[in-house]
């Protein structure tokens, strides 16, 4: 996978910027093994950024406290690499150093694309090695225990103890963690897709087929109301489509009637032939609730339309 990426500043912000649009590894850091270990790198290269954008068809945005969790495991990284490489082996006994250079090597590169799943790794090669301490000669058993000791329980203990696995130790946890800030691209607003952390459900509803739900927060008497309007959870193919559309209208500004409402009866029509043919170009297959969804999508969000 090969991300371009660029470094801007915006009102005194540096921002690290990744162009996705033609990405087939997610566009996604909770979602995507390769995303996160890309970014994870390009921050161990940067460590000073305010923001990671990833910009696709979906807009990602990573500040504060989300950010701050991959800055951890940036630097977790970053600082252990050298640190363990230059304590493989006690002075004068090479014997495990090759095998646990790899290991290590290994390890660390699960880290950056998956910090549970590098986590898990860590104690297995903890383990292993500690059961190994026991046995040989004097001289191994001293070096493995010096290299259990310095070396990989400070790395497990630091894991454990990090923002994005102090809570919770697997992928689909992460998005509770980082919270970015998401907007299809034919949308200028971006919302967070996850209620905040250490939030508690306390009941949910529908409204016109989507759910509210209502979160107990820690420490407040108020309760927290989650909404996501329906054209923020649309297929990926599906926010295309809509983004497509809506350029194509703008080129060919149809005439329009001048009664306001059969001008949204004409243009919702239109609407519905623009993506029908679009769709037949890509060799999109779209349900007749799609077919009638979109457009309103589309009418309901982009200024002069409505």
């Amino acid at each position: 996978m090969n991300c371009s990426r660029s470094l801007l500043t915006l009102n005194d912000r540096l921002v690290m910027r990744f162009r996705c649009s033609d990405c087939d590894g997610g566009a996604s850091i909770e979602k995507s093994e390769r995303c996160m270990r890309e970014v994870i790198r390009s921050i161990m290269e940067n460590p000073d950024i305010d923001a990671v954008v990833l910009s696709g068809i979906y807009d990602r945005e990573y500040t504060g406290p989300g950010l701050d969790a991959l800055k951890e495991i940036a630097k977790l990284i970053s600082e252990n690499h050298y640190w363990s490489f230059a304590n493989l082996a006690t002075e004068g006994c090479v014997r495990c150093k090759d095998l646990w250079k790899k290991r290590l090597k290994r390890a660390f590169e699960v880290v950056a694309g998956d910090p549970a799943a590098g986590l898990r790794e860590f104690e297995e090669f903890l383990r292993e090695t500690s059961e190994r301490a026991k046995r040989g000669a004097e001289k191994c058993k001293t070096c493995r225990s010096s290299f259990v000791k310095k070396v990989l329980e400070p790395i497990v203990c630091q894991l454990k103890n990090s923002a994005l696995l102090r809570e919770h130790q697997s992928r689909r946890d992460y998005a509770r963690v980082l919270q970015p800030m998401v907007r299809p691209k034919f949308l200028s607003s971006h919302l967070k897709l996850e209620p905040p952390a250490r939030s508690e459900l306390v009941d949910f509803y529908e409204v016109q087929g989507c759910k509210v739900r209502i979160y107990r927060l820690s420490g407040r008497l108020q309760n927290y109301y989650f909404f996501l309007p329906p054209e923020y959870h649309i297929h990926t193919q599906h926010v295309g489509l809509v983004q497509q559309a809506w350029q194509l209208m703008l080129k060919r500004a149809p005439s329009l009637d001048t009664n306001l409402l059969r001008a949204r009866k004409q243009i919702t029509q239109i609407v519905k032939h623009v993506m029908a043919d679009l769709a037949d170009e890509k060799g999109l297959r779209i349900s007749l609730q799609s077919s009638t969804g979109l457009p309103g999508i589309l009418l309901d969000t982009q200024p002069g339309l409505a």
